[in-house]
C-alpha cells in the first residue's frame, strides 16, 4: 500500500469481508488538495464502491445476495447502479476481467479502482486507488491498474 501512495501520491486503501459487511481496515491518503478519503471502519457499499464490488463478485451467489441485501441499493449519484440484475452482470464482468470500479458511483469526481487477487474462489480483501477524475488520463489509467495488480498478487502471497 506504501509503494502505490508513494508511486502515484494517490489514497490507497484496503478493505476487508467481516461476515456480511465490507469495512476499510486501512487507508493511506495522498497530500493534494483535491482527494479521495477513506475511513477506518467504514462499510462500504457492495454496488457502488470498488472494493465493495471486487469483493462481493467472488463471494457464492448467496453470499452475494446477503451482503446486497444487508446494504442495500441505495442511489448515491446518478451513475449509481440501482438495479439487482444490472449489478450481478457487473459482477460477472468483474470475474471475467479481473477488473473492479467505482466511476462516480459513490462519489462525484471520483475513481477507484481495484483488481482482485488472480485466484478463483472467495475473495476476502480488496486494495483500492483512489483518484479524483480530474488527474486521470487513460494512460495514467492503465499504469494504475498494472499497478494496484501487481499489489494485489503481492499482497494475497503473503
Amino acid at each position: 500500500m506504501e509503494r502505490l501512495t508513494q508511486r502515484f501520491n494517490e489514497t490507497v486503501s484496503m478493505a476487508y469481508l467481516y461476515d456480511d459487511r465490507i469495512h476499510v481496515l486501512d487507508s493511506i491518503e495522498t497530500f493534494h488538495e483535491i482527494r479521495m478519503s477513506n475511513r477506518i471502519g467504514r462499510v462500504l457499499p457492495p454496488h457502488c464502491s470498488a472494493m465493495g464490488k471486487a469483493i462481493t463478485a467472488f463471494q457464492d451467489r448467496a453470499l452475494a445476495e446477503q451482503i446486497v441485501e444487508v446494504y442495500g441499493l441505495a442511489r448515491r449519484t446518478d451513475f449509481t447502479i440501482t438495479d439487482r440484475a444490472r449489478l450481478f452482470d457487473e459482477f460477472a464482468q468483474i470475474r471475467s476481467t479481473g477488473i473492479a470500479c467505482d466511476r462516480q458511483e459513490s462519489i462525484l469526481a471520483g475513481l477507484l479502482q481495484r483488481r482482485p487477487p488472480p485466484q478463483r474462489g472467495s475473495v476476502v480483501a480488496a486494495i483500492s486507488l483512489s483518484t479524483p477524475i480530474v488527474r486521470m488520463t487513460p494512460e495514467r489509467e492503465e499504469e494504475t491498474r498494472k499497478a494496484v495488480l501487481e499489489t494485489a498478487i503481492r499482497a494475497s502471497a503473503l
